[in-house]
């Protein structure tokens, strides 16, 4: 959930300081997540670090972007990197909570697994099937939760894999 990074430099000329841009997994443009201020103009080696916080497991693409005082700047070569879980798997909260009519919840998974999703009543009866198949290691997987159809009320969203078997409680409201 977190991205460590460090990176030095042998000297340094007008340097303000370098933008840190994160490209997060299943898009295709960089967001900037960090700017570490420069020591402008130096002869002297320095060694920078930043931590990103809040990530989900995935794979990154990560680069930086040497700003002058100018307003001139370079890219740094991307680098890739993978966040894996620390656990068997990890669920957000679904949401909106309540919904109507639909609502979102996304898994990610440590290992490759085979992984069903269910809404039950509140008598434990399975009203929809939301999901069947195979969910890919550190890739988060979004799942819709659909109560067209369904009436007003409290369900269970259940989650069952391999490693691990998790529910949710989640309100349908018309």
């Amino acid at each position: 959930d977190a991205l460590a990074l460090s990176w030095g430099t042998a000297t340094e000329t007008d340097n303000a300081g370098f933008s840190v841009e994160l490209m997060r997994p299943g898009t295709r443009t960089f967001q900037e997540v960090d700017f570490v201020p420069g020591a402008g103009t130096t002869s002297e080696p320095r060694t920078y670090t930043t931590r990103v916080t809040g990530l989900e497991a995935g794979t990154y693409h990560v680069r930086l972007r040497q700003v002058d005082f100018d307003g001139a700047f370079e890219y740094s070569p991307t680098a890739e990197v993978t966040l894996e879980l620390a656990t068997s798997y990890a669920l957000s909260s679904v949401y909106p909570n309540p919904f109507n009519p639909r609502a979102l919840v996304t898994l990610t998974v440590q290992s490759d697994q085979v992984v069903v999703a269910q809404l039950y009543d509140l008598l434990g009866q399975p009203v929809r099937r939301l999901f069947g198949g195979v969910v890919s290691a550190n890739a988060p997987q979004t799942l819709a939760i659909d109560g067209t159809g369904l009436p007003s009320g409290h369900y269970f969203i259940r989650l069952d894999g391999q490693t691990f078997s998790v529910s949710r409680k989640v309100t349908l409201l018309r």
